[in-house]
């Protein structure tokens, strides 16, 4: 369970800054690491991390000085006392370019990126299917497929994400996993060359039966699986030997020395209206919890950040 209280306040110490969090991000590795499940896991007792946007108000490092805006890793608090290593200097003209540092511009597009530029290349011609395609990373994912020159369907959830995927990201087409007719449409669709998996359970069995030989699934979420109920078990993974699949798992640290090379691409793409992201801020950080839970429900199209 998480909850909000207080914490004292820390004085800021030599080669420290004091900041002054503006914006945390939302993203759903952080159900798993509460599960208990994976690498990455949250001390009981102790305040939720992750990616934060905000300002330094005290500073006794010249390259950080009062006033500028800084990227990284915090708690989930109003202040932080942080070391600058890890930290970045960002700028923006208004929230939405700011706040595209923990979107387009941070781990949901390089993540996308790393998976689509470097993982499931040669991507022209090919056919890709994309789940949770209106969400941070699947969006991203699905245009840069597009960007490539792929054949690209989305899955999402409901008719109004639907019409986001093709009409706002420009995929060819979208399922919508709410629909009574999903799997049939499932089924019906043609081979599928590269999978690139956002939730895992039940959507990845299935689609495992339509995938083509030598195909790629690139796996970087599992969110069905995130739940505390436990899905039921892959029934279909024999098609793995059959059709002699390529099962990929990766995240964002993999990045590395291409990290530059994503992110000049991505400010590209974005200048030049060649992507598109949506941003959805909620206000207040006692309302973080709430709606970190609701990333299992799919509330949101786009990337979800809390202005503090």
């Amino acid at each position: 369970m998480l909850r909000p209280g207080a914490l004292p306040q820390s004085d800021c110490g030599p080669h420290q800054l004091l900041v002054e969090t503006r914006y945390l991000s939302l993203d759903p590795y952080m159900l798993r690491a509460l599960s208990g499940q994976g690498r990455r896991r949250f001390a009981v007792g102790a305040p939720m991390r992750g990616r934060v946007i905000g300002q330094v108000i005290q500073s006794s490092v010249e390259q950080f000085p009062i006033g500028s805006l800084v990227l990284g890793e915090a708690p989930w608090q109003t202040r932080s006392v942080l070391d600058p290593a890890g930290l970045q200097i960002i700028t923006g003209e208004d929230e939405h370019e700011i706040a595209a540092h923990l979107g387009v511009l941070g781990t949901p597009g390089i993540t996308a990126w790393l998976g689509m530029r470097h993982l499931a290349r040669p991507l022209a011609d090919k056919t890709v299917l994309v789940s949770s395609a209106a969400g941070a990373v699947g969006g991203l994912a699905g245009q840069i497929a597009k960007l490539s020159g792929a054949h690209v369907t989305g899955i999402a959830g409901g008719a109004e994400k639907v019409g986001y995927v093709t009409q706002t990201l420009g995929l060819d087409a979208c399922l919508d996993r709410h629909d009574p007719d999903f799997l049939a449409q499932l089924d019906g669709l043609r081979p599928v060359d590269i999978y690139f998996d956002n939730v895992g359970g039940r959507t990845l069995d299935r689609i495992l039966a339509r995938m083509a030989t030598d195909a790629k699934i690139l796996i970087c979420g599992q969110i069905e699986q995130y739940s505390p109920n436990s899905p039921p078990p892959i029934t279909n993974f024999h098609y793995v030997l059959e059709r002699r699949l390529q099962i990929i798992g990766f995240g964002v640290s993999q990045i590395g020395a291409r990290q530059a090379a994503a992110r000049s691409d991505l400010k590209t793409w974005l200048k030049h209206g060649r992507i598109a992201a949506r941003t959805n801020f909620v206000d207040g950080l006692e309302n973080a919890a709430e709606t970190l839970f609701k990333l299992l429900e799919g509330a949101h199209a786009g990337k979800t950040v809390v202005r503090v």
